[in-house]
């Protein structure tokens, strides 16, 4: 069985940034899920992080460093589509074939920074989103709500909205983003519980999720110190400091 694919934050306030590097990106992107209905252009991504401490300890980069480097780390499924409730690949050879392509287009990317085998069948691409880099400082401080403009939302395709049962929400990420107090504060109660098993919310919280953990947004950080993991939060603490 394959490992569930990992929804966290920079897949859900980052990743959208893709959006922004053109049609024949995305082409080439949905290329690897798209010899069969009914799989979504993401459907072979497994993960998308800020960084990865065994590429950057590999690289002799300090990783105080990572606020400084808008990367995405994304980990693709090398194998295509996967149907989870008959727990197999829908075509191995397909699946191979069209990541081996994709691979051949974004090295040439202009957003490509590397690219590495992660694990059996794992492949990690690294894109840079230095276009909004602002955004990616405004990420690593949790202050999600000044990320980007109610036009740049639209361009990275953000849903603003779903409608379930005929009746219409507004999606939470789009909330946070947004600093949307109604639907925001349902949501950062939901969140704050599923986190931390209490149901306070702040009277006036600053934003509308949680400050994001490290060892959900950088891969690999089993392998680090414990004084290279509190290297890295008092890094990421002094940043949210300067941000406030």
């Amino acid at each position: 069985m394959r490992i569930r694919t990992r929804n966290n934050r920079t897949k859900q306030y980052l990743f959208p940034c893709v959006n922004t590097f053109g049609t024949t990106f995305l082409k080439e992107l949905n290329n690897l899920t798209n010899y069969t209905t009914g799989y979504p252009i993401t459907q072979s991504v497994l993960s998308v992080s800020v960084s990865d401490y065994l590429w950057y300890k590999a690289k002799g980069i300090d990783l105080t460093e990572i606020k400084d480097k808008p990367y995405l780390f994304i980990v693709f499924d090398t194998r295509g589509c996967y149907n989870e409730d008959k727990d197999l690949y829908l075509n191995l050879s397909e699946g191979k074939k069209r990541f081996g392509l994709f691979l051949q287009y974004v090295r040439k990317n202009k957003h490509y920074v590397s690219d590495y085998w992660f694990d059996t069948n794992k492949h990690c691409v690294i894109l840079e989103i230095e276009r909004f880099r602002d955004a990616y400082d405004y990420f690593f401080s949790s202050v999600y709500s000044k990320m980007y403009s109610k036009e740049e939302l639209k361009e990275l395709k953000f849903t603003k909205t779903m409608t379930q049962k005929g009746d219409t929400y507004m999606v939470n990420e789009y909330a946070v983003l947004t600093k949307e107090p109604k639907v925001g504060s349902i949501y950062l109660k939901k969140v704050i519980y599923e986190s931390f098993g209490v149901e306070h919310l702040p009277d006036e919280p600053k934003e509308f999720d949680i400050p994001w953990f490290i060892e959900d947004e950088i891969l690999n950080t089993k392998y680090m110190t414990s004084m290279e993991f509190l290297t890295l939060k008092e890094a990421k603490n002094a940043s949210t400091i300067l941000q406030s």
